[in-house]
């Protein structure tokens, strides 16, 4: 997801949040990276209906091993940072 070539998209975030999504070149694999650049601890919401893919059933921060679980019902997930907290998750 980290190829040159992939495509990146950034998502919608607000206040001291930074959001993108990064894809492998032939699409098989999501990264989202979320990063809080705020010294204070924020929560981002993750649309999941739009951007996580139908199999996916939790994530898995690539830098930390944090997991979340992902409920197929929901549409949201939110996400909590710590100060200047960095995540990027992939599905498992």
């Amino acid at each position: 997801a980290f190829h040159p070539g992939g495509k990146q998209e950034v998502l919608n975030a607000e206040g001291p949040v930074f959001a993108l999504v990064r894809t492998s070149v032939d699409g098989s694999e999501k990264v989202f990276c979320i990063h809080n650049v705020g010294n204070e601890k924020v929560s981002y919401r993750l649309s999941l209906r739009d951007s996580v893919p139908e199999s996916c059933s939790s994530f898995k921060d690539m830098l930390s091993e944090r997991r979340i679980t992902i409920n197929k019902s929901e549409q949201f997930k939110d996400i909590k940072l710590a100060p200047y907290e960095t995540v990027w998750f992939k599905s498992v």
